[in-house]
């Protein structure tokens, strides 16, 4: 029996993609993780860090009823640097995820998001808030109610 070749090139391309997704894992920003590269993740760690700050300005902002993008989109900013030196961290992608969401590029949200989804089931408990209005953005409406109803009978009472 003769087996056409593109069937065995799809089923490798399906097969290796399937599989480099299921071994995807997260990966903290810790020394034993970056042994040869100690500058690049304290690098990375400091660029965490004022993400963390613009963020938390952001924060601060809305719940002044103040425009929050540049604060947001600062926070971006450094969470990409450290994102380009390691992709795979479950809680710098939601930050990045749930940052973009208050600037003029939400509809990159879902991505980071779902890569935090994808890399961890251990998020913060806003994390499906988030994850909801990202889901409205791609028009997947029934999803973030789920989300949304999610959030409600997880989140603690504030």
């Amino acid at each position: 029996m003769i087996v056409n070749n593109k069937y065995i090139t799809a089923f490798l391309v399906l097969f290796f993609s399937a599989s480099s997704f299921l071994f995807t894992q997260n990966i903290e920003f810790k020394n034993s993780n970056f042994k040869n590269s100690k500058d690049k993740l304290k690098l990375a760690k400091e660029n965490i860090k004022m993400g963390d700050d613009y963020r938390e300005k952001g924060l601060l902002s809305m719940l002044a009823l103040k425009d929050a993008n540049d604060d947001y989109s600062a926070a971006f900013f450094y969470y990409k640097k450290a994102y380009d030196f390691n992709p795979n961290n479950a809680e710098l992608n939601y930050k990045i995820g749930s940052s973009l969401l208050f600037t003029n590029n939400k509809e990159k949200a879902f991505d980071f998001l779902e890569s935090s989804r994808i890399l961890s089931e251990e998020l913060p408990e806003d994390f499906n808030f988030y994850y909801a209005m990202s889901l409205q953005l791609q028009n997947e409406f029934l999803k973030a109610i789920e989300q949304f109803k999610e959030f409600k009978n997880t989140a603690k009472k504030k």
